[in-house]
């Protein structure tokens, strides 16, 4: 169980990944946005809808924004991951009724101007500093303008709301760590500790078997990596408790609060063993919270810890020593801080440099003085200070400070390739792409709010996106101006309408600018739609591996009707195509019907036909019919109502 409160399952033998998917498929668990550069991890305060402080049961909330952004064309081709989270104890920043339209504009903001070249600097934080935080205000509410316009008619959580019980008991961070009553007369929250997140098969059917004999069903996971369960009555505590002992899972005790990633065990970004290290650390007998993570990017939330730290290498008389950074007196609860920053400790010292802290933590605080109060109150220098003799290494000690926790080699930073996102950066193209089909969304949106200035604007900027894609991968420098990029288009692509076509639809918007009129530009954005399906049909014939099928419009040709599986089938001739781009092009002619439609596909004969039959099954069409039709595979195929992909 990670601090983002997911499952990772470890070890799974290659060839039954696939297997392993379907099973969490069929369970209604899915590993779909676990990576890439999305939004992903939308999570919330374990605690919401038992809490007796919270405002509101934000599920509602956190449910409506997961249906909302993920698999949201805006959202695929991001500059880095963005993850969003839920508290129901909240000051009122803004009306319920803007809340996705709020977060959209923010997450707009970072798709439009973080670094897409420097990931590490791909963060909101960074954005604030470039426009400063009046600037990075105002470009918000510019953004949000447009967000709440489009989000005018969709439908938005609505939460039940109260006042809260303010003098109710403040809940550990993360999750509580003993049994605690909920708001709900008669029930009780019961932690489960787990150490460091690890936890069994048998303990999970364990947990499963008591949960169904006692009539329970909601299981959850917490940011200190435990698990909790809720609507527990005062009867089944004990059988619970008694039933947990016997697969040596219990409540949480005092020393046990320590939170710990992967590190080198299985994360390609680990520098050190946390896993090795967190398992011997303890927060002592005044229960302090422990942060142990393997690198800089600190999963395991060091900062925010009692005591934190994260491994580095760093070389020392011409040796790399495997270091742990210190931190004191974190706490990420209202009114908390971003902990101190401490010295860097050899990693073989981190268990001594550990409990002298908490030693003096326990003897030199005032009566009920909190760490994080202790530590702020002694300041930076006391640590320097009281850990100075574990952190200096004289040239003879070198030797016995090389190994790493759980290892007998000498220590060494594996250059292990890839990255968190467990995968290649996304193509500057799909970004574009997805940013033109958020482009697209706001361009209806404004046309109708009859706001055709706005509408225009969309649109122009959509076509330049979608240009500039085609011209970056056919190897030319792309222009900014639409008539440039349209006269560069007709140079570079001999025989192709692209650019004339984009020319056309230049000429007929800057009409719309001056004389607008609701159908014409309805007509002229279906024109566009059209323009973007074969731009995106020459990206993909470019570069065979890349997919845009999130970002593209469902859109009929000109022309065309359903057929919803009744009359004569309309004949797609794809045999002047091979592998994989037949298969391109008959999934994106689908696009253009709609479910139970049925469409007839000439495909040459032999592997290619059969390779895209199988292909347009997997995404869940019918295969209604295969003939053979001299030098030619004609293939009925019946269109699924809906079809997506699963990442």
């Amino acid at each position: 169980v990670t601090t983002r409160q997911d499952f990772q399952l470890h070890y799974v033998p290659t060839p039954d990944t696939a297997t392993v998917m379907r099973m969490l498929g069929d369970a209604g668990l899915t590993t779909r946005e676990a990576c890439n550069n999305t939004v992903r991890n939308i999570s919330a305060c374990p605690l919401a809808g038992v809490c007796p402080r919270e405002h509101a049961d934000i599920t509602t909330h956190m449910i409506g924004a997961t249906e909302r952004f993920l698999r949201y064309p805006l959202t695929q081709q991001m500059p880095r991951k963005f993850k969003i989270s839920f508290s129901g104890f909240l000051p009122v920043f803004f009306e319920e009724q803007d809340l996705l339209a709020s977060m959209e504009a923010i997450i707009t903001l970072h798709n439009k101007y973080s670094d897409r070249k420097r990931r590490a600097r791909a963060r909101i934080k960074f954005l604030v500093d470039k426009f400063g935080p009046e600037g990075f205000i105002e470009k918000y509410r510019e953004e949000l303008a447009r967000t709440k316009v489009a989000y005018a008619d969709y439908p938005h959580p609505r939460g039940v709301w109260a006042p809260g019980a303010a003098h109710a008991e403040t809940p550990f961070p993360g999750a509580p760590r003993r049994i605690i009553p909920q708001k709900q007369a008669g029930r009780h929250v019961f932690p489960i500790q787990l150490p460091i997140g690890d936890i069994t098969a048998p303990q999970l059917r364990a947990i499963a078997a008591v949960m169904k004999q006692e009539g329970l069903d909601d299981v959850r996971t917490t940011q200190d990596q435990n698990l909790m369960v809720t609507g527990v009555s005062e009867a089944a505590l004990p059988r619970i408790r008694a039933a947990l002992a016997e697969t040596d899972l219990s409540e949480p005790r005092a020393g046990d609060n320590v939170v710990a990633c992967p590190g080198t065990s299985t994360c390609r970004l680990g520098i050190t063993s946390s896993k090795a290290i967190g398992i011997k650390l303890s927060g002592g007998p005044l229960d302090l919270r422990i942060r142990a993570s393997g690198c800089q990017n600190g999963c395991a939330q060091p900062e925010t810890g009692d005591i934190g730290i994260y491994g580095e290498g760093k070389r020392l008389h011409g040796k790399l020593v495997p270091h742990y950074q210190m931190y004191f007196g974190g706490d990420g609860r209202g009114n908390g801080a971003i902990a101190i920053k401490g010295p860097s400790i050899p990693v073989v010292r981190i268990e001594q440099a550990v409990q002298r802290v908490e030693r003096n933590y326990a003897s030199e605080r005032d009566d009920g003085e909190s760490f994080f109060h202790w530590s702020r109150r002694l300041g930076t220098e006391y640590f320097a200070e009281l850990l100075a003799d574990l952190k200096t290494v004289a040239p003879e000690e070198v030797t016995a400070l090389l190994r790493d926790h759980g290892e007998a080699e000498q220590f060494k930073v594996l250059q292990l390739g890839g990255g968190e996102c467990a995968g290649a950066a996304q193509s500057l193209v799909a970004a574009n792409f997805a940013e033109a089909a958020h482009e697209r969304t706001y361009r209806d949106a404004f046309r109708l709010q009859r706001q055709p200035e706005d509408a225009i604007e969309c649109a122009e900027q959509m076509l330049r996106l979608v240009g500039q894609s085609v011209l970056f991968l056919a190897g030319h420098e792309a222009g900014i101006t639409l008539d440039e990029i349209a006269r560069q288009l007709a140079q570079a692509l001999s025989g192709s309408s692209l650019g004339p076509r984009l020319a056309e639809l230049r000429t007929d918007l800057a009409q719309q600018k001056r004389s607008f009129e609701d159908l014409a530009l309805k007509a002229l954005s279906e024109r566009m739609d059209e323009w973007m399906l074969d731009a995106a049909e020459t990206c993909q014939g470019i570069d065979r591996q890349l997919d845009l099928s999130a970002s593209l419009p469902a859109v009929k040709r000109q022309g065309e009707q359903g057929n919803g599986g009744n009359g004569r089938a309309p004949i797609i001739d794809l045999t002047a195509y091979g592998c994989p781009l037949h298969y391109i092009k008959a999934r994106n002619a689908l696009r253009k019907f709609q479910g139970g439609d049925e469409v007839d596909f000439l495909f040459v004969s032999g592997d290619p036909s059969q390779q895209v039959s199988s292909s347009l099954k997997s995404d869940g069409h019918e295969i209604l019919s295969v003939q053979e039709q001299g030098d030619a595979t004609r293939i009925k195929v019946r269109k699924v109502a809906e079809t997506g992909i699963v990442s």
